[in-house]
């Protein structure tokens, strides 16, 4: 039986109109679920990086890569890996402050920026991490009474060989 994975791919596409329509058509075609999307220019404006989780059954992954590079407007695809990328998530989190100072010390003990003192005894934290970081930020804060958060979803560059850093 086929396993069920998250798999990250990043893809480098032609910066224009429809494109994000093209790549998310052809993943839903094939039925996976779109678990997080970041776009954004590159340093070049005639592209873009697609940073892309997808939830897939694992036999189907080198089929939809090879679908996905055959799409014009793909330039490169690369399949996220810890040993060769590096990743982040960034969460802002409000959470009612029934046990402020229990908050503020989970808080710093994890590396979390307060951002904001809402009226009523609110706390809005912002962190950058891990997506296992993140995720152990929110399980800390679950018993204090999140009222609302927002994720960017995964970003990811590759990381460099030492030959190329000078």
């Amino acid at each position: 039986m086929s396993q069920r994975t998250v798999q990250s791919l990043i893809l480098m596409v032609d910066n224009e109109f429809g494109v994000l329509t093209r790549v998310t058509a052809l993943i839903r075609r094939e039925g996976w679920n779109i678990k997080s999307l970041v776009v954004a220019e590159t340093m070049n404006p005639a592209v873009s990086r697609l940073t892309i989780s997808v939830e897939c059954i694992d036999s189907t992954l080198p089929h939809v890569l090879d679908r996905l590079g055959h799409l014009a407007c793909v330039r490169s695809i690369t399949a996220y890996s810890e040993e060769s990328h590096i990743s982040r998530e960034l969460v802002m989190v409000t959470v009612g402050c029934e046990c402020r100072e229990l908050v503020l010390k989970a808080a710093e003990d994890i590396g979390v920026h307060i951002i904001v003192t809402e009226a009523g005894g609110s706390l809005t934290l912002e962190f950058s991490g891990t997506p296992e970081n993140t995720e152990s930020l929110i399980t800390a804060l679950k018993p204090h009474g999140i009222i609302n958060i927002a994720r960017s979803g995964i970003v990811a560059l590759e990381r460099l060989a030492k030959e190329a850093v000078k």
